[in-house]
């Protein structure tokens, strides 16, 4: 019996398919776990509202997701929840944040733009309107009417 020969070229292309085996192969176990790759969803990412006092790290978050924040903090003889931010906040998700707390210290009511600018509110002229403005005023990322009411 004749010992088969093998050249360059046969060596070259059967490399060439190993390896391009090997690349399938793995190609498609990582895409089978491509979950173990990816960090943990923030539940904060997906919420518009939180109706607890939000930790400083959770606050950073928000604001670097280009939120704005919308805090009402209020204690049991000064201030309530207010439906007017939950309504502000459900139509608007991708520009704003608000957190409504009970809280044993001084209520406050503000908004916490871009830079860190914090914005006091005052719940007796409170309107959707007016939170529009404070919005396209100071907000991080606003929506796209506030850029065309500038032209």
């Amino acid at each position: 019996m004749a010992k088969p020969e093998f050249n360059k070229k046969t060596v070259m292309s059967l490399f060439i398919i190993i390896v391009f085996g090997f690349s399938m192969a793995s190609y498609a176990f990582l895409q089978k776990d491509n979950n173990i790759f990816k960090p943990p969803e923030n539940p904060l990412a997906t919420n518009h509202s939180i109706d607890r006092l939000l930790e400083a790290s959770d606050k950073i978050y928000i604001l670097n997701t280009g939120r704005t924040l919308i805090e009402n903090l209020y204690n049991e003889t000064d201030g309530k929840p207010l439906q007017i931010l939950e309504n502000f906040a459900s139509k608007n998700p991708r520009f704003v944040f608000v957190e409504q707390a009970l809280i044993n210290g001084s209520a406050e009511l503000k908004m916490i733009g871009a830079g860190g600018d914090i914005v006091p509110l005052e719940e007796s002229n409170l309107t959707e309107e007016t939170l529009f403005e404070l919005l396209c005023e100071h907000g991080i990322t606003v929506p796209l009417e506030c850029t065309l009411r500038e032209m």
